[in-house]
């Protein structure tokens, strides 16, 4: 009985790592999708948008729970922010279950609902939601 329960232990262990490390996979995507997707300096597909200054990207946060805050600060590549944002993310899930991914910037229903008129950053929420549903 002692070796069941030993063994059961140790798969009960090895499948709450292979979750925890599949959460944080799945974290990291939603994180560089939502930033790629977001109106920035560099525009979508590399193509320069001059109306955006970098906030909005700069706005993503992820955290135990949403903790409202904004800067006007701009990001210097959305590659920065997506470096940041993962590094959060790493051994997260280790030590919670959950991961809350949000942004603070005032245009948050002009970027998702209205589109960005001058570029084709739009949507970035819809459509990482609608990416990540794709590949489970």
């Amino acid at each position: 009985m002692k070796d069941f329960s030993m063994q059961l232990r140790y798969l009960m262990d090895k499948t709450l790592s292979v979750a925890e490390d599949k959460a944080e996979e799945i974290a990291k995507q939603a994180v560089t999708s939502l930033i790629e997707k977001s109106p920035h300096p560099t525009g979508a597909n590399g193509r320069p948008s001059p109306y955006s200054t970098g906030e909005f990207v700069n706005n993503w946060k992820v955290g135990a729970s949403v903790e409202p805050s904004f800067t006007n600060a701009p990001i210097a590549s959305k590659e920065d922010k997506i470096s940041e944002l993962h590094s959060q993310i790493d051994g997260w899930f280790k030590n919670n279950k959950s991961l809350y991914i949000w942004n603070s910037g005032p245009y948050v229903e002009q970027v998702e609902y209205l589109g960005w008129k001058y570029a084709d950053d739009y949507a970035p929420i819809l459509r990482t939601v609608q990416e990540l549903k794709g590949k489970m």
